[in-house]
């Protein structure tokens, strides 16, 4: 396979199996850099993905230094920690390898490092600064997932914690089309080593970026393509792609899906999925794919009476024959092919069954969720931006009766 450089939109792409190794040289473009800060998780810090890639940068004659404590989902703390490491190493460029939390949160350190002030001040309900790449780091995004799509997005999610318990306590939003990062690397092999539950998870997270972009109130026909092709894709590739971890080419497929629901996304915004699922996250601690994953269906069907044309165009897009359906029969097989799709790649039908499954999985490490974490992201739900985006009105009674539904049968922890 070759490696194709797309530099005109959204950001710099480059694309293919072995792209990683040219990462040096997209560096080189942005001047005199020699010391590269190079960010990932906890998980990720010692596999060869990321020893190699640090290999390749010394190789390469930069200095490296590496911060890889990113929780799987960033908070604060993993934000000004990272700041000041940046500091004490004299960082000239950022290198973020993993999935979504490795992007944000080195995304969100490089405006603190770069303009100083606290996330707070960063924050997009009350933005004090007006970024500029001029100022901002040189960013490199090299995800080593196919969903979050955040290579190409704008905005970054960080937990805010309570400073004695540690626990989250609200969300912030660091955003602005500056914080695109300057060069993304998709190479499939990346990917390759990805666990299958992990690739199901950040699938369906792609799916559901092209999904609820595609029926977004804030649509754009160019987006729409851009959401269609990445349903298709998804699909088509995502089964093989956790079943058959070694085919590349499923992974660099669900990496292009990936990448171009974000692009969507970006121009037409999300809805209740994302609004509902952003609290879990943060205060239940479930998985963003999984949550999105869980969330997906239901919210399919609360939104298909608002939508019957665009359901029509989503379901072909899934390789349904809509020609002798009405529109009414086509959301409902676009459904069913999530359900399906689900099915096969074992992902968890309500939270209760994803909770259960956790608890008997890693009994030693689980701690069952409270109920005030559920009260916490119903909240969170009403307030988010993406609420008013999705295509069909809901109450705070709807997404209160698509949570206890969800929730059913769960034994909440004692905790208030």
């Amino acid at each position: 396979m070759s490696v194709n450089v797309y530099d005109r939109f959204p950001n710099c792409l480059v694309v293919g199996e072995g792209a990683v190794k040219t990462i040096g040289d997209h560096i080189r473009k942005f001047g005199e850099i020699k010391r590269v800060a190079v960010i990932t998780d906890q998980g990720l810090k010692s596999l060869p993905i990321v020893t190699d890639l640090i290999d390749i940068l010394r190789a390469q004659g930069f200095e490296v230094s590496l911060f890889g404590d990113v929780r799987s989902l960033p908070t604060d703390r993993n934000v000004l920690e990272l700041v000041e490491k940046m500091k004490d190493f004299g960082a000239e460029a950022v290198v973020a390898i993993g999935g979504g939390s490795a992007m944000d949160c080195a995304r969100a350190a490089n405006a603190l490092y770069s303009y100083g002030g606290t996330l707070e001040e960063h924050n997009i309900s009350r933005q004090k600064y007006s970024y500029s790449r001029n100022v901002l780091k040189p960013c490199f995004a090299v995800p080593t997932t196919a969903g979050t799509g955040c290579e190409v997005a704008a905005g970054c999610g960080i937990i805010k914690t309570d400073p004695i318990t540690g626990e989250g306590v609200d969300f912030y939003i660091v955003s602005a089309k500056q914080m695109i990062p300057d060069v993304s690397i998709i190479d499939p092999l990346m990917s390759i080593s990805l666990n299958p539950a992990t690739t199901a998870a950040t699938g369906m997270d792609a799916l559901t970026h092209a999904y609820e972009s595609m029926v977004s109130l804030n649509d754009f026909p160019l987006a729409a393509g851009l959401s269609l092709e990445a349903i298709y894709l998804v699909l088509q590739n995502l089964r093989a792609a956790v079943t058959g971890g070694g085919d590349i080419r499923a992974r660099e497929n669900m990496a292009i899906a990936a990448t171009t629901a974000t692009v969507s996304f970006q121009l037409c915004k999300l809805g209740l999925v994302h609004a509902i699922s952003e609290g879990l996250s943060a205060f239940a601690l479930i998985p963003h794919g999984v949550a999105n994953a869980i969330l997906l269906p239901q919210v399919m069907e609360f939104n298909a009476p608002c939508v019957p044309d665009k359901m029509v165009r989503v379901a072909a897009a899934m390789g349904i024959n809509t020609f002798e359906l009405s529109e009414q029969q086509a959301a409902a097989r676009a459904v069913e092919e999530v359900k399906s799709l689900m099915r096969d790649i074992e992902m968890p039908f309500t939270f209760t069954e994803y909770l259960n499954q956790r608890e008997k999985e890693q009994p030693e490490i689980f701690r069952p969720i409270s109920r005030k974490a559920v009260d916490m992201s119903l909240k969170l739900a009403m307030e988010s931006s993406f609420i008013q985006t999705n295509p069909r009105t809901a109450a705070v009674e709807d997404i209160e009766a698509m949570l206890d539904k969800q929730f059913a049968g769960y034994r909440f922890s004692a905790d208030n």
